[in-house]
């Protein structure tokens, strides 16, 4: 990185090392990130009527890059520090090569980014390689942790993370042990159990990301074998979300398979977008459907097994 100073002086002045030195306290001021060496490049202007002179020096910043990479225990386990400021190169050179080694390795990843640093803090050139980076792998991330303090950054994500396919979870820097433990455990669970020979209960709990739901479909076909039709219980009163698009695009793959099977479907919960759930239901879908609350469990099943 370089950076460009003007300054003035009011006798000639000889532009050398010793005049660098100087320089160099103020500059730091400034950007305080990084030594500074000396100027790279010295112009002198001379400008008599106004008894003044007008250097340009341009300096570069020396130091370590501010992007560092590390395993976290494989090559689906990536963890990702970041020191302000932070450029272009630093994402050509460390991130964007790591990345794309860990994701040839493992075909998706789990990443832990501490940030330590705001938007400000990202050169134009940085914010387009991220962009970049993101919609690369756009299927790569299994999910994101981020550790971060700046509340700027802290909205921003949590703006634009529910529109990622993995799960994202926000942490303070001061919890990067709590964002590498989620990163490790089990979001949630789906359990699918016979309720009798015609009724199927589908009980949701904790935050579902993508990989709760492999083999999930499998289950449900193994337990509808040779049923033409079956009543279904959705059980939400555990249930705390999906973790990314992804989840709920995997979770209308599992529901809509069987729709045509379907007699009626009661959905239990709290939540009030549930209500509206099974309202959608019975238009997109033709289902007879209703919803109970999260203390009506039983009723709800009476209803999906008698119509009473």
């Amino acid at each position: 990185m370089h950076v460009s100073v003007s300054l003035q002086a009011q006798s000639k002045c000889k532009v050398d090392t010793l005049f660098c030195e100087q320089v160099k306290p103020f500059l730091l001021n400034l950007c305080p990130y990084h030594p500074i060496s000396q100027a790279k490049h010295a112009n002198f202007y001379w400008d008599a009527p106004k008894a003044y002179a007008t250097i340009q020096l341009q300096f570069v910043y020396l130091g370590d890059d501010m992007i560092e990479v590390t395993e976290a225990g494989g090559p689906e386990f990536l963890e990702v520090r970041m020191t302000a400021p932070i450029t272009e190169s630093d994402y050509t050179d460390v991130l964007t090569p790591a990345i794309d080694r860990a994701i040839e390795q493992a075909e998706n990843i789990r990443l832990l980014v501490i940030l330590d640093g705001g938007p400000r803090d990202f050169t134009a050139g940085a914010m387009w390689q991220d962009s970049r980076l993101g919609f690369k792998h756009w299927r790569g991330f299994d999910r994101c942790a981020i550790a971060t303090d700046d509340s700027t950054m802290k909205r921003l994500i949590s703006v634009f993370g529910v529109l990622m396919p993995c799960p994202v979870a926000l942490f303070g820097l001061s919890e990067a042990d709590d964002a590498r433990r989620w990163l490790r455990e089990s979001l949630g669970s789906i359990q699918i159990d016979a309720v009798d020979d015609s009724t199927v209960c589908v009980r949701l709990m904790g935050k579902l990301d993508s990989e709760i739901y492999e083999g999930k479909s499998e289950d449900l076909d193994n337990l509808l074998a040779g049923k033409s039709q079956f009543g279904l219980v959705i059980d939400l009163r555990e249930f705390d979300g999906w973790q990314g698009l992804g989840a709920l695009r995997d979770h209308f793959a599992l529901a809509s398979a069987h729709v045509g099977q379907l007699t009626r479907a009661a959905i239990v919960g709290d939540a009030g977008w549930q209500n509206m759930a099974s309202k959608v239901g019975k238009h997109a879908f033709g289902v007879n459907a209703e919803h109970f609350d999260a203390d009506d469990y039983d009723k709800a099943v009476a209803w999906v097994q008698t119509g009473a």
